[in-house]
């Protein structure tokens, strides 16, 4: 478990659930990122956090910070060999 204040990154964000549960867990600088609006207007009404629509596998190396915690739960197995490589560098 990440420590409080903790700042974390969940890529394939999805509605925010994981997210959540860091929150309640004393984290404090949350982002999360995922394709679908859609899915990041219900995230964006169950936690409070920085919500990117947009490209995971590109998110890290734009984001210009660093995070404590990286998380892609759901989201590392849709990808194929070479976005999977691109995301973990």
């Amino acid at each position: 478990m990440p420590k409080p204040g903790s700042r974390v990154l969940d890529l394939g964000c999805g509605h925010g659930e994981l997210l959540l549960l860091l929150s309640r867990a004393g984290c404090t600088d949350l982002t999360g990122v995922n394709l679908s609006a859609d899915e990041l207007k219900v995230a964006e009404g169950i936690v409070r956090a920085t919500w990117v629509c947009g490209d995971a596998v590109r998110y890290p190396a734009q984001a210009g910070r660093s995070f404590d915690v990286v998380t892609a739960f759901n989201f590392l197995e849709h990808l194929d060999k070479d976005s999977l490589l691109a995301c973990l560098r």
